[in-house]
């Protein structure tokens, strides 16, 4: 006896998120570079272009140049129509490598769920460009191993808002049982997070986590917090969890689990220096 599931990543939703990081990475070095790049307005296009406004032809070329060195993931050109827009389209290349991390860091994941169900002999396997095979032996109870395997966590990011922001500009999150009032725009996503030890504070001896961001993420920590030393950072929790209700369905009983995002902040910690 055993179970065995088929599992697919949903790299699209990777992607999208990826460029939705892109997309502020890109507003916050046009607003702060050595030469500031007023835009009007920017959003996604068909899940794989960014789209980019600006009020003048010189702006956009200024724009462009900035860019277009920085960011050769993108296949860069200008609207054709009387808009002064740039888009930018990701190309295939790019596209590949986000979905293959996405399920590298899926197969991690799994692997690291089954070893809590204590599971001899299991087997965890990429299957195609975006499946995931895993077969438990000996396991009987099916629906605590799928509650376990199906548990969805992500961090984010987020500078914490200044006093004056307007409410269109920031996310209100629970920080132990209060509220606090986080940017809208994104540092960056837990798909950036290279590996996470647990060490101890130096000066208090406490326990904390230590985190190691790959190359991008280093890049995209850095200038976030090389303008922001004496601002509060915030760590948001992201976490899928179910919920389990019942109907009744032709006079029985019926357990059904939904599912719903749970968004917490876990570390809100002042910026001492540039970081990444």
């Amino acid at each position: 006896g055993g179970v065995h599931f088929l599992m697919e990543v949903d790299t699209e939703r990777a992607v999208a998120e990826r460029l939705e990081g892109m997309q502020q990475d890109i507003k916050r070095s046009l607003r702060t570079g050595e030469e500031r790049v007023r835009y009007q307005s920017s959003d996604i296009v068909n899940g794989q272009t960014l789209r980019i406004s600006f009020a003048s032809a010189e702006l956009r070329f200024k724009a462009r140049q900035q860019i277009e060195p920085a960011y050769q993931q993108f296949a860069i050109t200008s609207a054709e129509d009387q808009a002064f827009d740039l888009l930018l389209t990701m190309n295939n290349a790019a596209i590949r490598e986000i979905e293959d991390f996405a399920v590298q860091q899926n197969l991690q994941t799994i692997r690291n769920r089954v070893n809590e169900l204590g599971v001899a002999e299991p087997l965890v396997q990429k299957l195609g460009r975006q499946r995931i095979v895993v077969d438990l032996p000996g396991v009987q109870d099916t629906a605590e191993a799928k509650k376990i395997l199906g548990k969805v966590a992500t961090l984010e990011f987020r500078m914490e808002a200044k006093s004056g922001a307007s409410n269109s500009t920031i996310l209100p999150f629970d920080y132990g049982g209060r509220a606090v009032r986080a940017e809208r725009d994104l540092i960056l996503r837990g798909e950036r997070v290279f590996d996470a030890q647990v060490g101890f504070d130096p000066d208090t001896g406490l326990p904390q986590v230590n985190i190691t961001l790959d190359s991008e993420g280093g890049e995209l920590m850095h200038r976030a917090t090389r303008y922001n030393i004496g601002r509060r950072m915030a760590v948001v929790f992201i976490e899928t969890k179910t919920r389990d209700r019942y109907e009744m369905v032709s006079g029985q009983e019926v357990k059904i689990s939904e599912p719903y995002v749970e968004k917490k902040i876990i570390s809100l910690a002042t910026v001492q220096a540039a970081l990444g």
